[in-house]
């Protein structure tokens, strides 16, 4: 097995790992309040947002922390192994929801909540993002690194899709359930994560390129926040990450509702969800090869515009489960395409913030990605569910009422097709693509490797 192979692997194995408290977070965590536990969709939805933003600002904190570590393992990888652990207890303690009283129940939820994303998932999904970019300074190589990475990520979402639902329910639909469910795929996770450890190094030493550079290599946290905060790349990549995120968690939140109460079959949410993971999983390692040529602003563009189409479709076809499905499959590719080079878009960002500031801050110019993905998780989990609450959604009753039937469809198709159309824009004037060469070779003749 050669070098390449075993990190690229290992990238894979990494993002199995890391990737499933976000897609169980995104996907099932507000169901299993809601309809499960019983809990006020509009409450639950005010704690995330509270919780969301407090945690996306934790990212930058974090990051700061994953930057200035220095281990015989190196930077990034050992948080991967710490966290690996930590975030197998994590999704445990967001369903083991104590049977106290309501108020009691938000507190847990409060607390195990912001437990689980602001501190073990922050650290746990940054270090794992950012590894890559302690492994090697190659664009191209970096790209394919991160590509077996979402090929994982995404691989793990089909699996969830088409199985969650159904394994809950055969073990009897329940909390116990639930615990059960996803305390197995954490665990799972976990182990997948620890093989990332073993099969991935790193390459880059930022002491060493800031010695030759000239540049400080353990930068002040506010230094390297200001520093970040200046590159205009970032702020592009930010904004379109966390609409991205918003489309993909809006749709996986959705589905659900939808299936149970615009369709009127709960498993239904497994067909759709196993449309709208497949794709990602088939097409992102494909774009491996092809990443090189055609560009990643050019595949992020062609994956929002893929969004705008399914979301019309959608619309267009409501109670119709082909075209759904066939909606479902042009959303996928649209936020695959996207999802499978945010991480490497953000690692160029790096190279461009170093030579616009001399400051090499790694992982918290990557916190923008999970800080991004967090934010607008949190902000369309939030805006769905004080929609639910404002129409009157009761998850105690089988059949809602009118308004809430026209609130899912529409959170369904239009919500997803704004928040396409605002990436488009940002991908309009976004150029670090074609200026990375030029960089990249006035950073070699600053480091003295030419």
């Amino acid at each position: 097995m050669s070098d390449k192979f075993k990190k690229r692997l290992g990238m894979g194995f990494g993002y199995v790992g890391s990737s499933q408290m976000f897609l169980i977070v995104s996907a099932y965590l507000t169901y299993f309040y809601t309809n499960v536990v019983g809990l006020s969709a509009g409450i639950i939805g005010t704690i995330f947002l509270v919780s969301r933003v407090l945690d996306g600002l934790s990212d930058i904190v974090f990051g700061n922390v994953i930057d200035k570590t220095r281990t015989k393992m190196g930077v990034a990888r050992p948080w991967v192994l710490r966290m690996s652990i930590f975030g197998f207890l994590g999704i445990l303690g967001l369903f083991c929801v104590p049977h106290v009283g309501d108020t009691a129940k938000y507190l847990y939820v409060f607390i195990s909540y912001n437990v689980a994303n602001a501190v073990i998932a922050t650290l746990y999904q940054l270090s794992t993002m950012t590894l890559p970019t302690y492994m090697t300074r190659d664009q191209t190589e970096r790209g394919i690194l991160y590509i077996c990475a979402n090929t994982g990520n995404f691989l793990v979402q089909f699996i969830l899709s088409t199985f969650m639902f159904r394994i809950v329910t055969s073990l009897g639909g329940d909390q116990r359930a639930w615990i059960l469910a996803t305390g197995g795929v954490a665990f799972v996770g976990m182990l997948f994560a620890m093989l990332c450890v073993v099969l991935c190094k790193e390459e880059v030493d930022p002491d060493e390129i800031a010695k030759t550079a000239g540049i400080e290599a353990k930068v002040p946290f506010l230094k390297a926040l200001k520093a970040v905060v200046s590159n205009k790349y970032w702020w592009m990549i930010l904004g379109f990450v966390t609409l991205g995120t918003g489309v993909y968690s809006g749709t996986a939140m959705i589905t659900p509702y939808y299936s149970q109460y615009v369709l009127g079959n709960t498993t239904l949410a497994d067909t759709l969800n196993s449309c709208f993971a497949f794709p990602m999983m088939i097409m992102t390692p494909c774009l491996g090869f092809i990443i090189a040529k055609v560009g990643k602003r050019n595949i992020a563009l062609f994956g929002s515009c893929s969004i705008v189409v399914g979301s019309v479709v959608a619309a267009l076809f409501p109670n119709s489960l082909p075209m759904l499905c066939c909606a479902q499959v042009f959303k996928s590719i649209g936020v695959g395409c996207p999802t499978a080079v945010y991480a490497a878009m953000l690692a160029d960002s790096i190279e461009y913030g170093q030579w616009k500031t001399g400051i090499r801050a790694q992982a918290v110019t990557m916190g923008a990605q999970s800080a991004g993905g967090k934010i607008g998780a949190g902000l369309i989990t939030t805006a769905i569910t004080w929609i639910l609450q404002a129409v009157g959604f009761n998850g105690s009753i089988a059949i809602q009422n009118e308004s809430t039937i026209n609130a899912i469809q529409k959170m369904y198709s239009i919500l997803p097709l704004c928040l396409a159309a605002c990436m488009v824009l940002i991908l309009v004037v976004y150029d670090l693509d074609k200026r990375y060469p030029s960089i990249m070779a006035d950073l070699k003749k600053r480091e003295g490797r030419e």
